[in-house]
């Protein structure tokens, strides 16, 4: 909530003092042992309380937060006030680590910490090579906003219609372009090939990956520099076996590997996507080989047991070096106390 009060309006000195009473509030009933903020808006708003309760402080970076909000003055200096203070920052990409540590957040307190699937839950089913369809599936599932580049997507998939008629697009999500969205539907006259599912439960996202061919996410940096993390859904996808085509966009180039684990294109280029959506349309055989090596960078590298072992460790860290400070302190209050009396 807090975050969605940042990125619309400027809070007031009001909006700040009545959370930071209730957070302090709850704070002192619960006594935890470490703040974790997700977003780096949210570590900023933390600092106060991180300073008053002397807790360490974990902040995530996600996504506008080390994209949009970096392009004013006003929270460049605030991360900077931030990173003096905080014990640790973690970041889904390296990208996005590079970013940060330009912004002057120091390389030792700056963690990857990859975005997790549980490898059970998203177990792997390889595409079918055999099979032939009337239609060719292509799945997207995103909030219907500017960087996930839905328009993009309606573009690319109307030119690669012109050559391969199977295929079909469904999107899942919803938000504030959907009635431009609907519109470039209908201009094009793609009503019935085009399909708006609206907000999908997660359980019947993966029904929806089970039930496609491919998964198109053509993400792009918005107008007001908003950009993605590493989109969820990309690591989803490549865990169940559902062949990828993305843009090569904020961390996309650290999951996929152009060619080898999926296509990964310039941001931007419509016609780019469309070429390689005929392309995995016609090639069963590369779909397969594609999803199997696109698991296995998973498996290596986003298991959600491994991120969470990564984040506690993160926590370990935090919570002794507040023991050593908190005794260090204790120490020289007793020396002070003895030259007083001394």
């Amino acid at each position: 909530m807090w975050a969605k009060v940042v990125r619309t309006r400027r809070p007031t000195t009001g909006d700040y003092l009545a959370l930071h009473a209730r957070y302090s509030k709850a704070l002192a009933a619960v006594k935890p042992a470490l703040l974790h903020a997700q977003f780096g808006s949210t570590g900023w708003f933390a600092l106060p309380l991180h300073r008053l309760h002397r807790l360490p402080l974990v902040v995530s970076f996600h996504g506008y937060d080390a994209s949009a909000l970096l392009r004013q003055a006003v929270w460049r200096s605030r991360y900077r006030e931030l990173f003096g203070e905080v014990h640790a920052v973690t970041v889904p990409s390296r990208r996005m680590a590079a970013r940060l540590a330009a912004t002057g957040c120091p390389p030792e307190k700056l963690h990857l910490l990859r975005y997790g699937v549980d490898l059970h839950e998203w177990s792997f089913r390889p595409p079918a090579v055999t099979v032939e369809k009337e239609t060719v599936d292509v799945l997207m599932v995103s909030r219907l906003v500017e960087k996930k580049g839905v328009l993009d997507a309606i573009e690319a998939v109307a030119a690669a219609r012109r050559i391969d008629p199977r295929l079909r697009l469904q999107i899942a999500g919803e938000g504030e372009m959907m009635p431009q969205i609907t519109e470039c539907i209908a201009s094009r006259g793609l009503q019935s090939h085009v399909r708006l599912l609206g907000f999908v439960p997660n359980a019947q996202v993966r029904e929806l990956m089970r039930a496609s061919d491919l998964l198109l996410t053509p993400s792009r940096t918005a107008a007001d520099g908003d950009e993605e993390g590493l989109p969820n859904v990309l690591i989803e996808a490549a865990a169940a076996g559902l062949p990828i085509i993305a843009t090569d966009h904020a961390g996309a180039g650290e999951l996929i590997e152009d060619g080898v684990s999926g296509f990964l294109v310039d941001t931007g280029s419509p016609h780019l996507l469309a070429a390689r959506l005929i392309a995995l349309a016609e090639n069963a055989a590369l779909r397969q080989t594609f999803a199997g090596a696109a698991r296995h960078k998973v498996e290596c590298e986003f298991d959600l047991a491994h991120s969470v072992a990564c984040l506690e460790a993160i926590y370990d860290d935090a919570c002794r070096a507040r023991t050593v400070a908190h005794r260090r302190m204790c120490s020289m209050s007793v020396c002070e106390k003895g030259d007083r009396n001394g």
